[in-house]
């Protein structure tokens, strides 16, 4: 069975290399270098004063609307969800990546955009010569296979599952060989805020550092689970969490450490800071 699942990710990766493939982040060495991945949970900002100047730093989606963004200057903006790629039918969205366009003509220092190969991303380029775009080849292998998972993962061929931006964030930190990893703002618990209203449609409230947005999960312009889908949206946790627990064993492999600093996190898969034991940059 595992064979047969090791073919069928061969073949679908080969099908969709033929069209779109890119050598960017093969992990090549470790580097003496520190990188921070910020979700934007609302955690983030309890643990920002882990971060050095010479750190790196690695922001996802729409933190670029932030003026924590223009702060902290990061050297890499994660792009995963498919919205950023595609026209929706959703205004709030649109009215988002119109504003996000706008900022990236305020980047005024190296900035990374790393994104899916072969995602539709020519609507995010603006005439700047601090922006790159770089992409990261994302077929997933099953969780089942364990035969060469990290020698695929190490030259780019497949990566963990990207149910969720922090993993491609992490994904990159791994790729670029940083010695160690710190995560803020990865509370991982929107899922503890799913109700079921009376029309059964699955509503949330999605907190943010910056604030939070109410959710209707059931509304097909923007998540569109359906009705007596609930299952459906848990097991894209659950998918989530495996993802974490894969990304840990590829550390360990690379001999990197990641160390999770968000206060009251979910995240069970990799170490937690601990102020009294460590002292960061040491």
């Amino acid at each position: 069975m595992k064979l047969l699942l090791l073919i069928k990710f061969l073949r679908k990766a080969f099908k969709r290399y033929l069209k779109h493939w890119s050598k960017d982040f093969v992990y090549s060495r470790q580097q003496d270098i520190v990188v921070h991945v910020l979700g934007n949970g609302p955690s983030l900002t309890a643990s920002l004063h882990l971060i050095k100047k010479e750190d790196r730093v690695a922001m996802v989606n729409f933190a670029i609307l932030t003026d924590l963004f223009f702060q902290l200057k990061p050297s890499y903006l994660c792009l995963a969800d498919p919205v950023f790629f595609k026209k929706t039918d959703s205004e709030s969205i649109e009215n988002k990546k119109v504003q996000m366009l706008q900022k990236l003509q305020e980047v005024s220092w190296e900035l990374c955009i790393v994104v899916p190969a072969g995602a539709n991303h020519e609507e995010l380029v603006v005439n700047t010569r601090y922006i790159s775009f770089k992409f990261v080849n994302k077929t997933p292998m099953d969780f089942s296979i364990k035969f060469m998972r990290m020698f695929f993962y190490k030259r780019n061929i497949s990566m963990p599952l990207m149910q969720n931006v922090l993993v491609l964030g992490l994904y990159i930190g791994l790729q670029q060989g940083y010695k160690k990893i710190y995560i803020h703002g990865a509370d991982a618990d929107l899922y503890k805020k799913i109700c079921i209203n009376q029309d059964n449609e699955m509503v949330a409230r999605e907190l943010h550092y910056y604030g939070h947005s109410d959710l209707n999960l059931s509304d097909s312009k923007t998540h569109g689970f359906a009705i007596g889908c609930l299952h459906k949206r848990l097991a894209c946790e659950v998918a989530t969490f495996r993802s974490y627990v894969d990304i840990a064993s590829y550390a360990d492999y690379l001999g990197i450490s990641v160390i999770n600093a968000s206060p009251n996190s979910m995240i069970d898969a990799f170490e937690r800071y601990d102020p009294e034991e460590e002292e960061v940059g040491e």
